[in-house]
């Protein structure tokens, strides 16, 4: 995801988190998102403020999501890593709050230190937490303390078409057109997904028969001939 970012250690309130909240002021950049150890490989580096022994206790980040019809799945796997302490907010409303107090406000730092935090958490999510159309994803990371030494912040959304994950098996795709496929399976045990495959599909082609199918000529052992297969039109 691309997301909206404030690392300036101001005082938001709540007015953030709406869905038709302005943040076009705010910079943006790719995620994972953060400073310090986890700096190498991170997508944007982010801002702690002119003291780095006293840095500021929260971000804020914005994102939004299309979800033409919510109805289709059955839920929705919500993926994060955060350092230290996590609110996230979907269309104004809570969905998550980890290691942090409720009604923290942009001074309160985080419950306690995360141990693993390259590791993903994952929360479900019912259908109903989604609207068709445009939704935006709001969250706030809070360090653990104005010395900690880094901050991190990732996320990753999934539909899922059965219940915890399943087969994920959907409605069959139809197609009105020749289309290149792209496609990548999941493993719901491993959580990884499979190497990209492609195929070509052509629609309304006409088979091979006697009808439209003509050998012209045979290539017999011990001779050089062409073979002609030609198609008749119909």
């Amino acid at each position: 995801y691309r997301w909206r970012y404030l690392d300036n250690g101001s005082n938001q309130g709540s007015a953030w988190r709406a869905k038709d909240f302005d943040d076009s002021a705010w910079s943006s950049g790719p995620s994972e998102l953060g400073y310090g150890s986890n700096d190498e490989g991170s997508g944007t580096t982010l801002g702690f403020g002119p003291d780095s022994s006293s840095k500021y206790p929260t971000t804020y980040f914005r994102t939004s999501v299309e979800v033409l019809d919510p109805s289709l799945f059955s839920n929705f796997l919500l993926r994060v890593k955060y350092d230290d302490g996590i609110a996230v907010y979907i269309n104004g409303k809570e969905v998550i709050r980890q290691n942090l107090a409720s009604g923290a406000s942009f001074t309160t730092f985080a419950s306690s230190t995360v141990s693993d935090e390259s590791g993903w958490k994952e929360v479900t999510l019912s259908s109903a937490s989604f609207s068709a159309g445009t939704n935006v994803i709001a969250a706030e990371i809070h360090q653990g303390s104005g010395t900690s030494s880094d901050i991190r912040f990732d996320m990753f959304l999934r539909g899922e078409t059965t219940q915890g994950g399943g087969d994920n098996v959907s409605d069959p795709l139809f197609l009105t057109s020749p289309l290149l496929l792209r496609a990548r399976s999941y493993d719901s045990g491993s959580k990884e997904w499979s190497a990209l495959n492609e195929a070509f599909f052509s629609i309304d082609s006409v088979p091979a028969g006697p009808d439209v199918l003509v050998i012209s000529e045979i290539n017999y052992p011990g001779y050089i001939a062409d073979l002609w297969v030609l198609f008749s039109p119909i």
